[in-house]
Formats: C-alpha cells, structure tokens, sequence
C-alpha cells in the first residue's frame, strides 16, 4: 500500500511536470504564430513590420562636403561634385582616386557610375531611363525633363540610366555636361555586383531605372518617366515622405489613376527598408524586363504585397475610402496634376504663373519706386499715390469741401479696387473649366490639407 502511494505521487509530480512544460510550448508557439502570420498572411497585419527614419545629414563630425572637379570618362567634359572628406582620416591623396577608394571602403559602391560612388552616401536620387535607339525628340524630352527635376528637386541627383550608342552620346553628352547634379549611368558599364546582367545589344528597357534599387550610397529616391511633367507638387509631397518613417510612397492625382493599384507610377521609398529584397528586385527588373506590363507584374506580386504599413500614399481622388491616406501638402497648378503625360500638358501657362493685369496709369509721368510697389500691391493706394502727385496744395487747405476735379479723382480711384475684386472670380471660373477640361474632380473634403479646407481643387 505505501509503495502504491509512493509511486502515485511520483506519477503525479511527473504529470504535473507535463502540464506545466505542455502550457509553456502552447504559450510559446502562440508568440511564434503570432509574429509568423503577418508574414504569410499580409492582411491579416495591423501593425507596422518595418521602420525607416529619415536618414542623417552630417556622417559624423569629422565628415565634410568639398568639390572636386572630375573628368567624365564618356564626355569630354569636367565635373563639379561634392565629395565627402574626413579630417579625423590620414587621406594620403586627395584626388578623385583617393576619395573613391575611401567611399568604397567605409560606405560601398554605387550602382550607377565611379561617378556616383564620389558623392558619398546619403544620396536623394530621381531616377530615369532611356532606350538605346532614342531619336531627337526622345533626347528632346529628356533634356526638358531633367531641367525641369534640378529645378524642382533641390538638393537631389538626377540618374540616367541608357546604353550610349555613337548616336545617342553627343545629345546625352549635352544633358551632363549642362548640370552637374546628373549622372550618366551606362547599363553596359554598370559596377560591381551588377555588371554581368545588361547585354550590350540590348535597345532598351523600363527596368533600367529600377537599378537604383539597393544602392548602399542612396537613403531616398523616386523612380519616374521621362515623358511626364514634372510638378512642384511632387517635391513637396516627397519631402513629406522622407521626414517620416515610412518606407514607400506612391501618389493618386487623377482619376485615371483610381482604378491602378500603382496610381500615378511615380513611385519612392527608401533603402533603408531591406537591402536584399531590395537587391532581388533589382535583378529583376533588369534581367526579366522586355516592357512595362513586366515592370507592372513584378511591382503588383512582389512589392505591394510587402509594402503593407509601410507606405505611405499622397491622394486627392480616393483618400475617402482609402485607409491611411494623406493630402498633398501644396495645391496643384489648374489642369496639371501628379504622373501627367506631356503631351496632355496645356499650352497655356499655369494660372498661378500669370501676372495679374494692373490699372492704366493716367499720368503720363514716370512713377517712382514708393509708387511701383504700391500699384503692385493694389489698385487702391495706386489711387492715393496719384492724390500725392496731382493734388495742388490749396486741396488740402479745402477740408470741409471737395471740388469736382478731387471728386472725379476719388471717384476714379475706387474703380481699380472693384476690378481687383472681380478678378478672383474671373480666375476660378478659368480654374474650374481648365480642371473640368483636364478630366480633374472637386476634390473631397477629406482629401483637403486641414490648414486649406477651401481647396475646392486640391
């Protein structure tokens, strides 16, 4: 009997054991599961899988940004970079061999150009591309394109990604050499890891411009076409994107681009999201990619899927019914709006961009500086800046009456106010049939800046 008591309570200690460690591998693969099935099961994520502050400005306080003047290797031109320099650093050389061998070391090598690489890390990049048999109006396009992003994106990097043919290189040549801030990127010269993937028979490509993609030296860029107009617009809502700690960014501004699950297909992130994803899809794009249904395929499987929390969408059609949206932080020009072809482009100029008209002067003797500024500030101290001029002293004398020549002048006077006042109007009326025009809706409510809830066109 006591040897039977015995041996229950060590089968009893014994199963207790097996509940308590049976409990604990339940809790255990409860926490595993948890964390395992936003990746298998996307939707079922709410919450955020990765974070990507905006990256620093200063390396270190050591770190420094000199120009150097370097020659480019395909046009027979020099080059104005900003090179980084470190004076905690025994640099034995300072030319273009010595400040690439110290990037290279210490940051990595780009995927563009030795050219590239000397400007160091940290690089804000646009990123472009262009087939190999491009015609005169194609290099036309390109020069407008890249003129417009250097004037628009202050600070940023413009890369070109093109094979250079005997045709092609004194009109590509013109574009670099003309701005500093471009570089050419020869997809038959591309640097290491990448090197071996372009053929050089290869005419052209859509995914060339993805070989941004996992570049060590860039913390931001934005992928776009050639043949768009480029908007203030976007900028603004890019900065918006990269003083965050989102990862991805995509812009909605027409109602074309509702039914795209890309939107306007200027898409951003930052390379701080995951290098070898980052690097696979870079292959991708330029080993499997003939045109740009393949540029759609890849981003629509491989890319949404992933972006989940992470991105960060700017729209003014859909924000409604579009969890996590934001508006655009700046007003779009009448008739233009974000990833618009160029040929669709009015040929008259943006509203915002045209002077307003002014009264006609009825003197006949040249205004002063006091007078300029106030006739550009309003047509009603024009009228009190010509009461100055014209007035005789004995006007003044006379206060209790008016004579009929200071009546016809005060009378005058208000005329440039009511035209002043009438030509808002005027102006929203042209805004809303060049928008109308352009196929762009009244923007809802909910997609309004909360600062600017009047932006009838946002």
């Amino acid at each position: 009997m006591a040897a039977m008591r015995r041996w229950s309570g060590v089968w009893s200690r014994k199963w207790r054991a097996i509940v308590w460690c049976g409990l604990c591998l339940l809790c255990l693969c409860g926490v595993l599961l948890r964390e395992a099935l936003p990746y298998f099961f996307p939707t079922l994520s709410d919450h955020r899988t990765r974070r990507c502050p905006p990256s620093p400005v200063d390396v270190d306080g050591c770190a420094s940004w000199r120009p150097l003047q370097v020659p480019h290797p395909v046009c027979a031109c020099y080059r104005r970079l900003l090179v980084l320099h470190d004076a905690c650093t025994n640099m034995g050389t300072s030319d273009a061999s010595g400040y690439l061998t110290y990037v290279r070391e210490y940051f990595g090598n780009s995927t563009c150009s030795e050219e590239a690489t000397l400007r160091g890390p940290h690089q804000h990049v646009v990123s472009i591309s262009l087939p190999a048999a491009a015609g005169e109006g194609d290099l036309a396009s390109l020069n407008l394109t890249v003129s417009e992003i250097v004037e628009v994106y202050k600070g940023w990097v413009v890369r070109l990604y093109t094979r250079v043919t005997p045709e092609t290189r004194a009109g590509l040549c013109s574009v670099v050499c003309g701005q500093h801030d471009v570089d050419l990127c020869d997809v038959t010269r591309l640097p290491l890891p990448i090197l071996p993937i372009v053929s050089a028979r290869d005419e052209g490509s859509s995914g060339w411009k993805w070989g941004v993609l996992g570049d060590p030296l860039v913390s931001a860029w934005a992928v776009r076409d050639v043949g768009t107009v480029v908007l203030a617009r976007e900028a603004h809502a890019l900065t918006q994107f990269i003083n965050s700690d989102k990862c991805w960014h995509m812009m909605v501004d027409h109602t074309s681009h509702a039914g795209d699950p890309l939107g306007s297909h200027l898409l951003g992130g930052k390379t701080s999201w995951g290098g070898p994803m980052l690097t696979h899809l870079r292959h991708r794009f330029l080993q499997e990619v003939h045109g740009p249904k393949d540029v759609d395929g890849i981003l629509v499987e491989e890319l949404l899927p992933e972006m989940g929390e992470d991105l960060m969408t700017h729209d003014s059609v859909t924000c409604s019914h579009t969890s996590g949206a934001l508006p655009f932080p700046s007003r779009r020009p009448p008739g233009h709006w974000v990833g618009m072809p160029r040929q669709k482009s009015p040929q008259r100029r943006p509203l915002a961009a045209v002077p307003k008209p002014g009264p006609t002067p009825r003197t006949t003797q040249t205004p002063s500086a006091g007078t300029q500024t106030g006739s550009r500030r309003g047509g009603g101290d024009e009228g009190a800046t010509e009461r100055r001029h014209e007035s005789p002293p004995s006007d003044h004398r006379s206060a209790g009456k008016s004579t009929p020549s200071l009546q016809g002048r005060r009378h005058s006077s208000k005329k440039p106010s009511k035209g002043k006042a009438e030509t808002p109007k005027l102006e929203e009326l042209k805004e809303d049939e060049v928008n109308e025009e352009a196929g762009i809706p009244v923007c809802p409510v909910t997609c309004r800046p909360h600062m600017h809830p009047d932006w009838e066109y946002c």
